[in-house]
C-alpha cells in the first residue's frame, strides 16, 4: 500500500487543488510572456495610424516597458501632397518628463518646450518620400502614461495620435 492511498480525503483534495492552482499560475505566466507583457511578444508593439488630407502618420512604440530599458518611438510621416517644408512633433509633457532621450534620428533642427510638451522640428526637403523619425529613450520612472503625440506635416492640419504606455519599475 502507498502512502498516498493512506492520506485523508481532505488532504488529497487540498493537494489536488494546490496542483491545479500552480498549473494555472504557470499557464498564465507562459501566456503573458507569449503576448509580450514582460517584453517583446505578440502584443508588445503598439501601432497607431491616422490618415487625413492626404497625410498618413504612423507611430510605433512598446505598450509595456521597464524602467531604464532602452526603447524607441518611431514616427513615420507620408505626405506626398504636402506643401511647406517643416515637420513638427509634440511629445506629451507627461511622456517627455518620464524619459531620458538618448538620441533622436534624424537630429531635429530645433527643440522647445511648450505648454503641451516637448516640441521637435525638422526641415523636410521633399515630401515625395516618407519621413521616419526615431526617438531612442529609456524611461526613468514607472507609471501609466496617456496622452497624444501631435504631428504637423508641412501646411497640413496637425494630427493627434494616442499614446498609452505602461512603464514598469
Amino acid at each position: 500500500m502507498h502512502l498516498r492511498d493512506e492520506l485523508h480525503p481532505r488532504v488529497k483534495r487540498a493537494q489536488w487543488i494546490a496542483e491545479r492552482v500552480i498549473w494555472a499560475v504557470i499557464a498564465t505566466i507562459i501566456t503573458l510572456s507569449v503576448l509580450g507583457i514582460p517584453g517583446a511578444g505578440l502584443l508588445s508593439k503598439k501601432v497607431e495610424t491616422v490618415t487625413r488630407d492626404g497625410v498618413e502618420i504612423k507611430i510605433i512604440y512598446e505598450r509595456w516597458t521597464r524602467r531604464n530599458a532602452p526603447q524607441s518611438l518611431w514616427i513615420n510621416v507620408s505626405a506626398p501632397a504636402a506643401t511647406g517644408k517643416m515637420l513638427s512633433v509634440v511629445l506629451p509633457a507627461e511622456f517627455a518628463s518620464s524619459i531620458n532621450i538618448g538620441s533622436i534620428l534624424p537630429e531635429p533642427n530645433s527643440t522647445a518646450v511648450g505648454p503641451d510638451g516637448a516640441i521637435y522640428t525638422w526641415q523636410v526637403r521633399d515630401w515625395a518620400e516618407p519621413v521616419l523619425v526615431a526617438f531612442n529613450f529609456s524611461p526613468d520612472r514607472w507609471r501609466l502614461i496617456q496622452g497624444s503625440v501631435t504631428v504637423k506635416a508641412g501646411d497640413a492640419p496637425e494630427q493627434q495620435l494616442p499614446l498609452k504606455q505602461i512603464l514598469f519599475p
